[in-house]
């Protein structure tokens, strides 16, 4: 195991955030809950323990939540899984599907005794880094399922001396088989912590119920990755990334980034989108921008964006018809995630991009230049976010096309940002952000059956076409969007309820220890 160092970042302390109006009231609640519980929390560490520190949702909010803990005066440590056997990820790859009831094949959800061998000892061989710093009365939060056989080696030493919290993120669906197998194979574990914590009240198995807490994730606004941008801000970034290029050949004027993105071309080379006449800038966009991950519907989206566009391609007579139209003819879609190699918890990346790129050069040859599909590189974790906050502010609708979906940051960080929301109503992560018709649309959900994806695909064209050819519509939604972010996903807002969750563990084994 090897625990990241996590510097104070540049422009997040708290007394700085309260100078912010829309961040004002959430700050002020979140000192309010820590003052109840600082005495709680005067003798005791936090140990955040996930899989790894770049890639995802989780290494993202972690460093910002750790920042603010220690404001707070709550002390507080990040250690990341070293794997080299990477047969692990590959087992819990299978479990993260299987959990979701997405397992593509039934071998995928059976998990032998060799797999709970090799689970188990990539954790023992981690173990020991995180024993010699844990002391008693700690408190350990496990994120996910990889490190979960860390409950083995922390109960063996101490017992119930330490409190011991399992964090879990993703979506879960106990009604699936394959979802049944998988959760039977982490019985084991789970069984032994203290408190479970989930997203949405949706995903809380009725077993787990009584020491179970929903906690949904939140945003930081002030990181680069949500920080508001001018204009002028915006398209310094997208053209320092070489997302775009400059006007006229004008000179640029601040050096470009180290490292570019890169956009998949019709001749199957990555090139710097810049050189490639992306027009991001002077079109409607749609974007999603997530793991490559299969369960994210990018073949989907691909397929209902060229969908939308062949259904206008006639003009029309009238004219609130035709406008409506030119705007559909002339949108674009971006598909963006992570350069794969750099996601290592995530073996499936790589295979999934490959499949969006075979997708790709089967288009249209006048459609493929409608099309960008960027590979954001994440060698620095700063520019990598300034790349997706710049992308974003240059993007009429965000879709989140989860199939499964734990929670989905993406979604709130385009809230956020004054953006309407397109996301599954399958994923009730995802629906607990965005309310239909309101801060964006869901796209059928188990109001309508269960899923078609014939009816749900249908259903995805007549919504993008409704929110490209409509831009009042997403103005009103955007700013509703945004308000919604204010008053629930902030990131003050859930750590008030961690911290309290948290506080009254410690309170409760204090009272039991003065009374035994």
């Amino acid at each position: 195991m090897k625990f990241v160092t996590v510097q104070e970042l540049e422009g997040e302390k708290l007394e700085e955030q309260e100078s912010h109006v829309l961040l004002r009231d959430p700050i002020k609640s979140l000192r309010k809950v820590s003052n109840e519980y600082q005495k709680y929390f005067e003798k005791i560490k936090l140990w955040m323990v996930n899989s790894t520190a770049t890639g995802g949702g989780v290494a993202e909010l972690l460093p910002r939540n750790i920042n603010i803990l220690r404001q707070l005066g709550i002390k507080c440590e990040w250690g990341v899984l070293q794997v080299e056997n990477p047969e692990f990820f590959n087992i819990t790859k299978r479990l993260h599907k299987s959990l979701q009831g997405f397992a593509e094949k039934k071998e995928e959800s059976e998990f032998s005794d060799a797999d709970r061998v090799t689970f188990e000892e990539v954790i023992k061989i981690n173990a020991p880094t995180l024993l010699d710093q844990v002391q008693e009365n700690d408190v350990v939060i496990i994120h996910d399922p990889q490190p979960l056989p860390l409950i083995l080696a922390l109960r063996e030493k101490f017992g119930d001396k330490i409190i011991c919290v399992w964090r879990f993120h993703i979506q879960f669906d106990d009604k699936d088989e394959s979802s049944k197998a998988a959760w039977e194979f982490l019985r084991k574990y789970f069984e032994k912590f203290d408190l479970c914590v989930f997203s949405t009240k949706e995903y809380v198995p009725a077993e787990l119920k009584e020491k179970s807490v929903v906690i949904p994730p939140g945003i930081s606004s002030l990181g680069e990755k949500n920080i508001d941008l001018s204009l002028r801000a915006a398209t310094q970034i997208l053209v320092r990334a070489g997302i775009c290029s400059t006007e006229g050949g004008d000179e640029q004027v601040e050096a470009p980034f180290e490292h570019q993105a890169k956009r998949f071309c019709p001749d199957g080379q990555w090139r710097v989108p810049a050189d490639t006449h992306l027009g991001l800038l002077s079109h409607p966009v749609i974007t999603q921008i997530s793991r490559w991950d299969p369960l994210k519907g990018w073949p989907m989206l691909l397929k209902a964006f060229q969908k939308m566009k062949e259904s206008a391609v006639e003009k029309s007579d009238e004219k609130e018809e035709e406008d409506r139209r030119r705007q559909i003819r002339a949108s674009k879609l971006v598909l963006g995630g992570p350069d794969p190699s750099a996601v290592k918890d995530d073996p499936e990346g790589a295979r999934v991009l490959e499949e969006l790129k075979n997708l790709f050069l089967a288009l249209p040859e006048e459609l493929q230049n409608d099309v960008a599909i960027i590979n954001f590189p994440m060698d620095s974790v700063a520019e990598n976010a300034l790349m997706v906050n710049a992308t974003q502010r240059a993007s009429s609708v965000i879709v989140q096309n989860s199939l499964k979906e734990g929670f989905g940051l993406t979604v709130s960080e385009a809230m956020w940002k004054t953006l309407p929301v397109v996301v599954s109503g399958y994923c009730p992560g995802l629906c607990a952000q965005v309310r239909d018709g309101i801060e964006g649309r869901h796209v059928l959900g188990p109001a309508h059956g269960p899923y078609d994806e014939t009816k749900y695909f249908d259903e995805l064209v007549k919504i993008l076409s409704e929110l490209i050819g409509d831009e009042q519509l997403r103005l009103k939604m955007g700013i509703a969007a945004q308000k919604r972010i204010q008053e629930v996903f902030l990131t003050y807002n859930p750590l008030s309820v961690w911290i309290a969750a948290v506080g009254k563990l410690v309170e409760k084994r204090e009272n039991t220890a003065a009374h035994s």
